[in-house]
C-alpha cells in the first residue's frame, strides 16, 4: 500500500542520516553512527500552491539536525501563505512591524500610547548593545533571557523603564501568538521587575491638591507667562502652559487630551450670553472606550479659551506648539509640554505633585461634593467607576483628620 499524499502545508516524515568528512573533505554518508562528525535531516514539504520542496537541514547531533528541519518548516508554513511573520525573523524586525499594527486606525491603541511604545523600542530594545537586538524571535521567546533583560533594564533606568519595556517585547510576543508563529507568549511569565536600587522620589501618586492648591498654581503659572521682559516665543510658551493647566483643572481631562484637543470640537457660547447653551469640549475616542465623550466647561474656563481664539484663532490645535506658533497643525511636544509642566509645578512649591494630580484633584472635588461614581467616570472618561473610586480618589494617610476626630 503507497504513502499516503502529502496535503498542502504539511511534510513527509522526517529522516535522518549520518555524515562525516572523508580524506578529500567531502561529506559522505556512514553506516555507523559512531562515526558521524554530522547528521542530516531531509523531509519533502508541499507547499499551498502543490509545489514539492526538498527541505535539508544539518547539525552536529541527529537531534540539531531535526530541531533545525522542524524550525525551517515552520518558516516554510507561514512563508507559503504570505504570512509577514515567521519564527526564524529578527525580533527588532518584528517590533518594527508590531509597531506599525498598533499604529493603525482601529487599533484600539491611543496615539500617545504608541508614542511611548515606539520610543521605548528605539531606546532600550532597537539599541546598540541590547541583547535582544540580534535574536530571532524564537530565541527570544525565553523566560530566562527575558527576566535577566528586564532585571538590568530595573537595576540601571528604574522599574518604570523596565515594566513599559515589558509591555513592549509582550505586545510583540502576543501578536506571534495569536498569528500562531509562536507557541506561547514568555513576556507574560515575566513578573513585573524590581530595581535593586530604587530611586528616592518626592512624587506622591495617590494625593490630590487643595482648592487652595490648586489656585495658586494656575497663579503662578499666569504671572510666568504675564512676566516683564519674556521674548514672545518665552511668554508664548507660558502662556500655553497656564492655559492647559486650566483647562486640565476645568474638565479632569488627561495631559494628552488636552494637549491634542482640536477647535473642531471646542463649543464656545458667545461670550456675555449666560442663557445660550453651555460651552462644551468634545474628546473622540482614546485610550478606553469611555474615553469619548462630551464635557461642559466652566464659565471661568470658556473666557479663557474665548481669549485664546481671539489671540490664534479657531483652526487646527487648541494649544499648538509655541515654537511654530504659525503652523495650526502642529501640537507641543509632548516630553516638552511634561518638562514645562514641571517647573511650574516646582515654582508653586508642589515638588510632590505631577500634570496626573490635576485629574486627581478634579475626580476627588466630584466625590467629596457628593456626585455619584458613574457620573465622576464619565465626566473623566473612566470605562469602570471602580477605578474611579480605587485609584483617583485622592488619598492622604498622614494629612490632618481633625474633621473626622470630631465625628468620633
Amino acid at each position: 500500500m503507497g504513502r499516503p499524499a502529502t496535503q498542502p502545508g504539511s511534510h513527509s516524515p522526517i529522516e535522518a542520516y549520518p555524515y562525516k568528512h572523508d580524506e578529500m573533505g567531502r561529506l559522505v554518508r556512514v553506516e555507523n553512527r559512531r562515526q558521524a562528525t554530522l547528521w542530516r535531516a531531509r523531509c519533502v514539504f508541499r507547499a499551498l500552491d502543490g509545489r514539492r520542496l526538498d527541505v535539508q537541514r544539518q547539525g552536529k547531533t541527529r537531534a540539531d539536525a531535526e530541531a533545525a528541519l522542524k524550525a525551517a518548516l515552520n518558516d516554510l508554513r507561514h512563508t507559503s501563505i504570505g504570512a509577514p511573520l515567521r519564527p526564524s525573523m529578527g525580533f527588532i524586525d518584528a517590533g518594527t512591524y508590531w509597531l506599525s499594527q498598533i499604529d493603525r486606525p482601529g487599533s484600539g491603541r491611543v496615539g500617545s500610547t504608541v508614542e511611548t511604545y515606539r520610543g521605548m523600542f528605539k531606546r532600550y530594545l532597537d539599541a546598540e548593545g541590547s541583547p535582544l537586538r540580534g535574536l530571532t524571535l524564537e530565541q527570544a521567546n525565553d523566560v530566562q533571557r527575558l527576566i535577566m533583560f528586564l532585571q538590568a533594564l530595573a537595576d540601571e533606568y528604574g522599574s518604570g523603564t523596565a515594566k513599559t519595556c515589558r509591555s513592549v517585547v509582550s505586545g510583540i510576543l502576543a501578536m506571534c501568538v495569536q498569528r500562531n508563529v509562536l507557541p506561547f507568549n514568555a513576556a507574560r511569565s515575566v513578573p513585573v521587575p524590581k530595581s535593586i536600587n530604587p530611586r528616592e522620589s518626592k512624587r506622591d501618586h495617590t494625593r490630590a491638591m487643595t482648592p487652595e492648591e490648586q489656585e495658586h498654581l494656575l497663579t503662578v503659572a499666569d504671572e510666568l507667562a504675564q512676566a516683564k521682559g519674556l521674548d514672545p516665543r518665552t511668554a508664548r510658551k507660558w502662556l500655553v502652559v497656564a492655559d492647559i493647566l486650566a483647562f486640565l483643572k476645568g474638565t479632569g481631562a488627561r495631559i494628552s487630551e488636552a494637549r491634542t484637543l482640536r477647535w473642531e470640537r471646542v463649543d464656545l457660547t458667545p461670550d456675555g450670553h449666560p442663557t445660550a447653551d453651555a460651552s462644551r469640549v468634545y474628546f473622540p475616542k482614546g485610550k478606553t472606550l469611555h474615553s469619548e465623550r462630551s464635557v461642559n466647561l466652566p464659565e471661568w474656563l470658556a473666557v479663557r479659551l474665548r481669549r485664546r481664539a481671539a489671540e490664534y484663532g479657531t483652526e487646527g490645535y487648541v494649544f499648538r506648539s509655541p515654537t511654530f506658533l504659525d503652523d495650526p497643525e502642529c501640537f507641543i511636544d509632548r516630553s516638552n509640554l511634561q518638562g514645562w509642566v514641571r517647573i511650574v509645578l516646582d515654582k508653586a512649591g508642589l515638588d510632590w505633585a505631577i500634570s496626573h494630580t490635576e485629574r486627581r484633584t478634579v475626580v476627588t472635588t466630584l466625590l467629596v461634593n457628593g456626585l455619584a461614581p458613574q457620573r465622576v467616570a464619565d465626566q473623566v472618561g473612566h470605562a469602570n467607576p471602580a477605578m474611579t473610586l480605587n485609584a483617583y480618589a485622592g488619598r492622604d494617610s498622614k494629612g490632618d483628620k481633625a474633621d473626622m476626630a470630631g465625628l468620633l
